[in-house]
């Protein structure tokens, strides 16, 4: 009898299988589509942007817009009035009095303060790969030894990466009446993380986009050299922490917060068109 039950309940289990198995499977729940930032919706020579750059004041309650997340939401909306505007021009090497001496690049962001950064923009990144700037009334210019990245593609929530570069710029410097040789070096360095996606608001309207928490870190120094050694003259070193906010609706920066390290908001700036 125990044979006969234990049968029994075996071809039971069987069918039972057989009979799963012909059961189609339940359709899975199709993955969305991440927000990606690519580089075609970066900008192009020609292209040129206006940003208003709003000082917050002790009674401003604007601030980086929550924890890093999905579907987020954020309102720059009312922004103060302010006589700020950083203008941010882009452009081919070639319509540049040095662009031959930047065999690397093919485009220049201009922002209007006397510097020209050199660009290699490519499908996967936009590197920096070299330097013109007026300095005191003297021209200097250098191209990158250490290529600096300073974005890679796709963009998208919780892309992130690091990325450094060095440049040596020679220069000459008039002292007690004797012209030395002279050299300007800085380095670089960014810590970048998409860390939001969601909706933002600004003057110009409303629009999806990505959040990008960065910190770049830059240092400077000017040498002379006195018989055979180098001099160091002077030497600067900052930080900056901000939130730029992406989108592919617009070729340039949406909106962006200048933060101290605690993420308390110091500047808030936005396209106008």
């Amino acid at each position: 009898m125990k044979k006969t039950v234990l049968f029994l309940s075996t071809l039971v289990v069987l069918a039972w299988a057989c009979k799963k198995d012909d059961e189609p499977e339940p359709n899975p729940t199709p993955t969305p589509t991440p927000y990606q930032i690519t580089s075609s919706d970066m900008p192009n020579a020609g292209d040129e942007f206006y940003m208003p750059v709003y000082t917050l004041v002790q009674n401003d309650t604007f601030t980086i817009g929550g924890a890093p997340g999905q579907s987020l939401v954020w309102v720059y909306n009312p922004i103060p009035f302010t006589t700020q505007v950083d203008t941010t021009t882009f452009g081919s090497p070639s319509n540049h009095p040095d662009g031959a001496f930047f065999t690397g690049a093919n485009l220049y962001i201009d922002s209007h303060d006397g510097t020209f950064m050199f660009l290699d923009k490519q499908s996967d990144r936009v590197d920096i790969t070299g330097i013109w700037m007026v300095v005191n009334g003297d021209t200097l210019k250098g191209n990158l030894s250490d290529k600096y990245t300073v974005m890679k593609f796709p963009m998208q929530y919780g892309s992130t990466f690091t990325d450094s570069g060095f440049v040596t710029i020679n220069s000459t410097y008039l002292y007690q009446g004797q012209t030395l040789p002279a050299k300007y070096e800085a380095s670089f360095k960014v810590i970048s993380n998409c860390n939001g996606e969601g909706n933002i608001t600004i003057p110009l309207g409303s629009f999806k986009c990505l959040r990008e928490k960065r910190t770049e870190y830059t240092s400077f120094k000017f040498s002379v050299q006195v018989l055979t050694q180098w001099t160091q003259f002077f030497s600067t070193a900052d930080t900056t922490y901000s939130y730029t906010f992406h989108s592919k609706d617009k070729k340039w920066d949406i909106a962006k917060l200048t933060t101290d390290i605690s993420d308390k908001v110091l500047t808030l700036s936005h396209l106008t068109e």
